[in-house]
């Protein structure tokens, strides 16, 4: 299995159909999400991450979760901490996201910007890798 493969999982399917459709995706998603503010190549770059954080983290959890019957209760107790480097991840991301946690709290009250608090939930409930692009995502559209 090559570094980029993702594991096999059963119904579920990942296509990818090519820059193109991309672009073209994300400039739907971008007009409804961001509608009347520019889209620079910067924050198409924040929402593809916001967007690959989100997917690939939750194949392989959902897999996992589907493969254990939905326990959470395993997870924490077994999949976290299989190893040291395991171990090691779960306290490293767990830091980030107390980091990143306090940041978008810390800047949401000096900006006055309450809408980039859904990162937090999206930090907490997906993952670092989903809640750090979609904040930067947010935080850099233009103040109204």
């Amino acid at each position: 299995m090559g570094a980029l493969d993702l594991p096999p999982v059963q119904g579920t399917f990942v296509f990818v159909r090519g820059f193109l459709d991309l672009r073209r995706a994300l400039r739907y998603l971008t007009g409804w999400i961001d509608e009347g503010h520019s889209m620079t190549p910067l924050r198409i770059t924040y929402l593809a991450l916001t967007v690959i954080g989100t997917v690939l983290p939750m194949s392989y959890f959902v897999a996992w979760f589907r493969d254990n019957n939905w326990d959470l209760g395993l997870m924490v107790s077994t999949a976290w901490h299989a190893n040291a480097a395991t171990s090691g991840l779960v306290y490293d991301l767990t830091i980030a996201a107390v980091a990143l946690t306090i940041w978008i709290i810390a800047e949401a009250r000096i900006r006055r910007d309450w809408l980039s608090l859904i990162a937090i939930p999206a930090t907490y409930c997906i993952g670092v890798s989903c809640g750090l692009p979609l904040y930067l995502f947010l935080r850099s559209r233009k103040q109204v």
